[in-house]
């Protein structure tokens, strides 16, 4: 979130009179990247949950290609506060993971991939976005 919240602050949008958010101009690669992150946290609190709920799961691709509705009218404030509500629930769901579940396989395309293995994979990537997005704006990342 403190990456995301950094990739957006002030100079990311514009401010109207009355200090309101204006939503980022089209083709704003920064602002679709942080909304393709809330999307897939979004999609994985709910494989996680399919994988924990169904006998011999399957789930689709691992990685969001492109974010939904990236460029309806939202402000950056708004996309962040929703990556803030995906993420405490993906944190949530994660959280009530017993360790046999994490060991759970499901099938993805001609493979099996454990839900641990699936978790590791999405915020491994998730980070790695973020700090290319700092990297790009010639910002450092925290330590």
């Amino acid at each position: 979130m403190a990456l995301a919240r950094r990739l957006l602050a002030p100079g990311g949008a514009a401010r109207n009179a009355d200090g309101l958010d204006r939503p980022p101009p089209a083709g704003c690669a920064r602002f679709e990247r942080v909304a393709r992150l809330r999307d897939e946290l979004h999609a994985t609190a709910n494989r996680v949950e399919h994988v924990r709920l169904v006998d011999d799961p399957m789930i689709d691709a691992v990685r969001v290609r492109a974010a939904r509705a990236a460029r309806a009218v939202l402000s950056p404030g708004q996309v962040l506060h929703q990556l803030d509500l995906v993420s405490d629930r993906l944190v949530e769901v994660l959280g009530a993971l017993t360790p046999g579940e994490w060991r759970r396989v499901a099938r993805l395309g001609e493979g099996v991939i454990t839900l641990g293995g699936l978790i590791d994979d999405i915020l491994h990537g998730a980070r790695h976005d973020l700090l290319d997005l700092m990297e790009v704006e010639g910002g450092a990342p925290p330590a």
